[in-house]
């Protein structure tokens, strides 16, 4: 489950990293740090509702279910 989460993470801040830099040009220090701040809290917080559903499958014997599905859902 560990491997699944990392890798997601990866995957969505290297989108996101990718995102801010497209558009830096047209933003100054401040809301630059703004807009990585606020990302940064949403992968957070999509990754720990990942977890969660992980974690509340293994308990119920579908763990690997569930981890296949997040890959598939958002892993190139």
């Amino acid at each position: 489950m560990e491997q699944v989460i990392n890798h997601l993470n990866e995957v969505f801040n290297q989108a996101r990293i990718e995102e801010i830099d497209r558009f830096s040009r047209k933003m100054d220090d401040s809301q630059r740090q703004t807009i990585e701040h606020i990302t940064q809290n949403m992968i957070n917080k999509i990754l720990n509702l990942s977890s969660n559903s992980i974690k509340n499958a293994q308990q119920q014997g579908d763990e690997d279910l569930w981890a296949e599905a997040l890959q598939q859902l958002f892993v190139k």
